[in-house]
Parts: structure tokens; sequence; C-alpha cells
């Protein structure tokens, strides 16, 4: 019959399918014999692997990392999650395939495709027996028939080099067994009886000890090291698990140790796994290590002896020792010291795969009653656990309830002195004024203590004041607002009733301000208005002085008919006292006399240059003369008289050389046009009469006397 064999050990399981030819096949993970029990739960991926190489992260304490999956499993609370679902720590099994990767294996090597895989156990003895027997109901269903899994690995180890004679044994003879498949050190004795080899006695185990000494005496430096500057591991054990965590890099720190030279220490940057960011630098040096390391081969022999010299009276017939830790060289070499070499027997981890190769071979039914006994065991164990889980979570809730009801006796008393404090603050800010500062302390001080009566009703008045104090704030406010306003327009008298009215609800400084202000600035605004009264009364003086001059200048310019200069000056008067109509009408006949004299000029200017055209130079000289007349100083004018007069003198007669109809125009002036758009040499002359008064046929009043009035002049005969 085929069979699956695995042992179950506290970090990894190894298996071997055995099949009914006699060989025997070992169960591999791609390149490792062991199956290691460390799990990662890769969240982006929704699947957990198992292997050796997570171990590293679950040392380091990183997240979604499993280790220790006994302890685990042990704990019905521990759980991880998977694609959302929360599942039992033992599920990891099947979830990361390592159960699968036993089912392939033995359906490869059998051929067979059954829902039950008959399968032999044996158990690391630092397994608790309720762990084993949790596990042994897990694969029961999970396809796995299990027939046997009490037969321990130690009498395997024994029994193998019986079956390959090897050894040969006599009854009642007594052997050793070292076993370091895992960090700790067990040692016990076993009696050969009838074929088989039986445990005689307690085991007696070593935390910690079974690991290579020279990996040992290395972590073990580093964890001290570190620890004497953080101090976080306080006794044995927590550095003991240290050291196991600390493993794995041990044998990378060794390879490099080897390399160094002689006397050259090696730099190691490490951090506890409590404290993964505090990381520290120790330096190793190679002869310490080897130093160190004898005293830890040391300290296992005398284990050993110690063990042999309180349990065998006599004899061993051999020794075994299991496990990588007796591999090393220097412990090789003491123990073959001690014993004959053909009565020592070193077996390293991965040489269980052929040791679990004689679990068929022998009876194992005979250990079908310790089934039982250790399902009792394992139901005694759960329900020690079960109930010293139930001690220890009815003493954490009457500890969490003494501490809380002792919090809340530190808490009320801490209260109460708190809202008193509060209180007398609150006191402090009515009797100030502050009652919304007053409030907030006392309403604060009436939480922290509700049954207080007093801190209650003065709560109570601080409201009542409070809301007064607000309405009269808001009549202030109003009063103040509105007087802000007339004083902004500058109206100080309506500005000075608001403010004092605001005085009546509020008499403080900064109204008593604003009032003195107000009055100043009435009283600065009556003291300017009289000055400006007074201004105003002397410019007037000033103006009527100043206007009465200009208006005789103006009168004596008008009496000269230079009616330009007198315009200008009525202008002046006029700006000075614009009011007076008089003046308004005299600058009006000073504009017509001008507009006259401009349009007689240039009728008079027309009619000569007509005449010169026709050749009556004499009648044009007369005409040019009467136009001088009103503008002596014009050039063109006088240009053109003299032109004529030459002609006159040296032409003959009035008549000229030049061509009838075509007049000279070099001396005309540039003549403006009419409202037909006609040169005023188109213009028919029109003859004009002299008077006996004015050349123009105007005849000027008699002067009167200068009372301050414009003078009248007479157009009539214009």
């Amino acid at each position: 019959m085929s069979y699956l064999v695995l042992h179950i050990d506290t970090e990894f399981i190894v298996g071997t399918v055995c099949a009914d030819n006699g060989n025997s096949y070992p169960v591999t993970n791609g390149n490792e014999d062991l199956l290691w029990l460390y799990f990662f739960n890769n969240p982006h991926q929704n699947r957990i692997s198992f292997g050796k190489e997570n171990k590293a992260h679950y040392n380091n304490k990183d997240i979604n990392y499993y280790g220790r999956f006994f302890e685990l499993i042990e704990n019905e609370q521990e759980t991880f999650t998977i694609r959302s679902i929360q599942k039992k720590s033992i599920e990891l099994l099947e979830y990361s395939d390592l159960l699968k990767t036993l089912k392939e294996k033995y359906e490869s090597v059998t051929l067979e495709n059954t829902h039950q895989i008959p399968t032999l156990i044996t158990f690391s003895l630092s397994i608790s027996e309720l762990a084993k027997q949790k596990t042994v109901e897990y694969l029961k269903n999970q396809g796995f028939q299990i027939d046997s899994y009490t037969i321990p690995l130690s009498e395997l180890v024994c029994y193998y080099p019986f079956n390959n004679k090897e050894f040969i044994p006599a009854n009642g003879n007594v052997v050793l067994l070292l076993a370091a498949t895992d960090p700790s050190l067990h040692l016990m004795k076993l009696v050969f009886s009838d074929n088989y080899f039986m445990i005689d006695g307690e085991e007696k185990i070593y935390k910690g000890k079974g690991i290579d000494p020279r990996k040992r005496a290395l972590v073990k430096f580093v964890v001290n090291e570190i620890n004497k500057s953080v101090g976080a591991l306080s006794t044995q054990d927590e550095i003991e698990d240290e050291c196991v965590r600390k493993e794995q890099k041990a044998e990378e720190w060794l390879r490099r140790i080897d390399v160094q030279q002689q006397n050259r220490p090696l730099s190691i940057h490490e951090s506890l796994s409590i404290m993964p960011n505090t990381i520290k630098q120790v330096l190793v040096r190679k002869a310490d290590i080897e130093k160190d390391t004898g005293h830890y081969i040391q300290e296992l022999m005398d284990i050993f002896d110690a063990y042999k010299h309180e349990n065998i009276k006599g004899n061993v017939a051999a020794i075994f020792l299991l496990g990588d830790c007796f591999q090393n060289s220097l412990v090789k070499e003491r123990f073959e010291k001690m014993i004959h070499n053909e009565n020592l027997f070193l077996y390293a981890n991965k040489d269980i795969q052929q040791i679990l190769s004689i679990y068929p071979k022998i009876d194992f039914k005979r250990y079908i009653d310790q089934e039982a006994r250790i399902k009792a065991l394992a139901e005694a164990e759960e329900t020690k656990q079960a109930e010293q889980r139930a001690l220890e979570d009815r003493k954490r809730k009457e500890e969490e309830a003494a501490a809380q009801k002792e919090a809340e006796i530190k808490k009320a008393e801490q209260n109460r002195k708190e809202a008193e404090r509060l209180f007398e603050r609150a006191i402090e800010l009515e009797k100030e004024g502050k009652l919304e500062d007053a409030r907030v302390n006392a309403e604060n001080a009436f939480a922290l203590e509700k049954t207080n009566r007093t801190y209650k009703q003065f709560v109570s008045d601080l409201i009542e004041k409070i809301e007064k104090l607000n309405a009269k704030n808001e009549l202030y406010k109003s009063y103040l607002n509105k007087a802000d306003t007339f004083f902004d327009n500058n109206e100080f008298g309506q500005a000075l009733e608001e403010y004092e009215a605001a005085q009546s609800v509020f008499d403080n400084a900064e109204i008593t301000k604003k009032i003195i202000e107000t009055k100043r600035q009435i009283k600065d605004t009556e003291k300017k208005r009289l000055q400006q009264e007074e201004e105003a009364k002397r410019q007037e003086e000033e103006n009527k002085t100043k206007y009465e001059k200009i208006l005789a200048i103006a009168n004596k310019l008008f009496d000269e008919e230079k009616w330009e200069e007198a315009q200008l000056q009525y202008e002046m008067a006029s700006d000075i006292f614009p009011q007076e109509k008089e003046i308004k009408d005299t600058i009006k006949l000073c504009m017509d006399k001008i507009k006259a004299i401009e349009t007689a000029f240039n009728d008079f200017l027309s009619d000569a240059i007509i005449a010169e055209t026709k050749g009556k130079l004499s009648e044009a000289l007369i005409l040019l003369e009467k136009a001088q007349h009103f503008k002596p100083d014009n050039g063109e004018v006088k240009k053109r008289i003299k032109n004529i007069k030459f002609n006159l003198d040296f032409g003959g007669g009035g008549t000229t050389s030049q061509p009838k109809g075509k007049p000279n125009n070099d001396f005309l002036p540039k003549m403006p046009k009419n409202e037909n758009n006609c040169d005023f040499l188109n213009i028919k002359s029109q003859e004009k009469t002299n008077t006996e008064d004015d050349f123009l046929g105007i005849s000027k009043n008699k002067k009167e006397e200068n009372t301050g009035k414009s003078k009248k002049v007479d157009f009539d005969n214009w």
C-alpha cells in the first residue's frame, strides 16, 4: 500500500511518498526539500504563497506575512483575509497551495486519483497536543486519511540505522537522542525492546540552543550589542526569540566575515524586530565570533554531559544527533572524541525524508491507543486554554472596570477642580463687564459639574443680562450709526443730537470723545462761516472798487470810439458783476459797432476793387481811402492806395495800362465770402453818403456824465 508520510515541525513540513513497490519519493518545493511554513498574503494578487523566502519578511514583522504557524492555529481568534473574506489561520495550508503540492506529488507517484490519501504523520515534540489535534482534524477534512500520527520522529531516527543493519542493539540497550530540527534543543533517552525504540522518561528542552553554534555566536553578539544601545529586550527569552529571528541572516554575515582580512572588523547595520526603524551599527571581528562559538559548543557538551549523568547509569549503546545544528565540524569533532564512530549517528534536516521512508515498515498500529490519549490531552489542553482565556478575559474586564471606575473618580475630581477654577474666572469676568466671556466659562464649569445648581443659576442670570445688554447695544449702535452719517455729511448739529442720545444709553469714553469732536466741529464751522462772511464782504468792496475803475476806462474808450478795447474792458467789468444787465447791453453795442465797421470796411474795399477792375482808379482811390478810415493800419489797403496813386501819377488820367476787366490782384486782401458763397470782388458796390457828424453817418450823442452806467449810441443814421 502507498503512503504519504509527513514530518510536521514548527517551521516546516517534510514529505515523502512511499510507493507500494518499496521506493520512496521526496516531496519538494522547487529547489527546497522542506515545505517551509512561512506564508505571504499578497493583497494585490489575492493569493497566498509559502516558502523559506517569506521567513525574512516574517522576521521583520512586515504586514501580511505569517509565521509561528502552530501558535496561530491554537488561538481561534487568529485569522487572515483573502479576497475580503476572513479565514481561520489553519486554512493558510489550503490557500497557499501547500496541500495541493502534497496531493499532486502523491498522485504523480502512485497514479491514483483518490479523495482520501493514506497518510502517516510524525510531529515535532515542540508542537503542542492541541495544535497536533487541530492539524489532524483539518487534514482529515481536506482529503487525507490519517492512519497514524502518534509515532514520534525520535523512534524513526533510531530505527532507521537498525533497519539498514548499521546498528544492532540488544534488548534493554539505552540510546540518547539530541534533536535540533527547530531552534530548541531536545534531549531524550530511548530503550530498545522487541525491535523497537521506546522513549523512556521525560525529554529535556533548551530554548534557542538548537541553532548552529557559530550562527548562534554571531546573532547573539549582534543582538546583545544592539540591545545595549536601545535596551528594548528585558528578558533572556526575548533575547533568544530575537536570535531565532536573526538566524536566517547569519549565513550571509558569516560568509562576509570569512572573506574579511585578518583582524579587520565587519560592519553590520541592523535593528531589533520590535524597533525596525532604529538601525544600529555593530562591528564584528572573526576572532570574537570564533571564541564565542567555542563557548557555545562547550555549553552544548555540558548540557549533554549533565543530561547523561542525570538519566543514565551505565553505558550508552549509541548517540543520535538530528538537526543542522550538529553539522558544524567542531561539534562533530567534540562528539567523536567522546564516542566511538560506530556508535555515533548524525542526520541533517534534509535526511528526514529518507528516515520517513521506514514509517510504513514499523507496526504503527501499536500506538492506536495513544491517539485517544492525544485527543484527551488535546481536549484537556483546549479546555484549559478556554478556561485560561475566560479567566484572563474576566480578570481583564474586572481590571478594566476597576480602572474605569478609578479613572471616573479621578476624572470627576479633576472636573470639580476645573469647574471651580472656571466659575471663579467667570465671576471675575462678570465684574469686569465681560459678560460673554463670563458666560462661556460658567457654561464650561456647569458642563463639568452638571449637578451644581449655583453654576446653573449663574449661567441663567448671565444669559438674561446678556440679552438686555444686547438690546442696549443695538440701540446704542443705531444712534451711533445715524450720528456718524450726519457727521460724515458735515451735519454736525444733528450728529450732536444723535451722539447725546447714544450717550444716554452708554456713557463711555468713545461717545464722549465723539461729542467733544462734534462740538469742536460746530464751533469751527461757525467761526469759518463768520470768516467767510467777512471775507465775502471785503471781497465785494474790493470788486466794487475794481469794477468802478474798469468801467471808467471802458467808458473813456467807448467815447473815443475804441470799440474793441472798450468791449474788452466792459467784459472784465461784467466778469466782476455778471448780474449787471446794462453792461451786457453795452458789450453787445460794442460788438455791433465792430461788426458795422468790419462790414463798411469790406464794402468800401469791395467797391474799390470793382472800380479798379473797371479802370476807374480815381474812384477806387476814394473808396480805398474811405476803407482806410475804418482800418488805418491795414497794410493791404496802404499798398493798394500807393499802387493806384503811382498809376495815376504815371499812367495818365484815371486809366491804367492794365488790360480792361482784369484788375491787378497782387495786392488784394483775401476777402471773406458772403452767405451765398460769393467773393466780395463780385459784390455790387453801394454808395455811401457822408453826414456832418460821422464819416459813416453815425450821429453820436453828447457825452454824458460818468454815473457808472454804460453810454447809449444812436445807430439810426447808419
